[in-house]
């Protein structure tokens, strides 16, 4: 792929996930710094930029390597940027994170626990999938003991913020008779 080609797809990921960073936009303005303006001239500064610390950058390239979007797919490079933009605090960075190491594979090794730390923060940050993916992992006993009453805390969490998967399983727990709460003591 040509950098031009990817510098393009950068401008594509600008007008996709702009507005999910905070203030908007982050490309380069005729004045050759990073701005919130829209993305006209995304050039290597991005590259840059994310290499220096600017969470948002980071986030985009991340984003880019997860979708093959302008680049090849590359899952281990999406993680690495990934994390430098959740240790700066962005929220949908911190939950792509964790749902790559949740799953694992495509040259990543699955770490449940860790998954589940960034889940957490996500959370905490307002991501509502956050929620959900961490009922998930109390539902099947990923990197925690399995507690379905955990999960059901949870997904309920999520449901109040309209995450439908959270209310699929909701239902698929409760309505299926695989718990109602936690068994009585015998």
């Amino acid at each position: 792929m040509s950098r031009q080609h990817f510098f393009v797809a950068a401008a594509a990921l600008c007008a996709l996930y702009g507005a999910a960073f905070a203030g908007g936009g982050w490309c380069v303005d005729s004045g050759d710094s990073l701005c919130s303006g829209r993305c006209e001239r995304p050039t290597e500064q991005i590259v840059s930029a994310a290499q220096h610390g600017d969470v948002r950058c980071a986030a985009a390239l991340a984003y880019m390597y997860e979708a093959g979007v302008g680049t090849e797919k590359d899952y281990s490079l999406a993680a690495q940027w990934h994390r430098k933009a959740a240790e700066g605090g962005d929220a949908g960075s911190e939950y792509r994170l964790g749902r790559l190491l949740q799953m694992g594979g495509w040259g990543l090794r699955s770490n449940y626990g860790e998954a589940l730390e960034w889940y957490r923060r996500a959370a905490a940050h307002g991501v509502p999938e956050a929620k959900c993916s961490i009922g998930y992992m109390y539902e099947n006993g990923l990197g925690v003991v399995r507690d379905l009453d955990e999960a059901i805390k949870w997904y309920k969490a999520a449901a109040k913020e309209n995450v439908a998967d959270a209310g699929d399983s909701i239902a698929r727990l409760t309505h299926s008779g695989t718990i109602f709460s936690t068994p009585p003591p015998k």
